[in-house]
């Protein structure tokens, strides 16, 4: 279920390197936020260490108290995202 949601997210990752109306970006911050999470718990459970990289993804993606950069930022910052996403996907379990 967790690569659904990883899957689910570089869609929307990819989507959103294109002009697309404000509220998806809201959409795109509670799910990728909620996913890192997702991933932390999981990381944490198997490992018993923290996994940093989701932390800071579910920082800066983090819908509640939202980092504000410019387009050309969030376009680099949703790239790393993408790229990292697609690595767990690759990765698997």
């Amino acid at each position: 279920m967790k690569k659904t949601f990883l899957f689910f997210c570089c869609v929307l990752l990819i989507v959103a390197l294109f002009d697309v109306p404000y509220g998806f970006y809201q959409v795109l911050r509670l799910f990728v936020c909620g996913t890192s999470i997702w991933i932390i718990v999981d990381f944490y459970k198997t490992f018993k260490k923290l996994a940093l990289i989701p932390c800071v993804v579910a920082v800066v993606y983090n819908p509640l108290f939202r980092v504000f950069f410019d387009k050309p930022t969030w376009t680099i910052i949703n790239v790393i995202t993408l790229s990292y996403f697609i690595y767990l996907l690759l990765k698997g379990d």
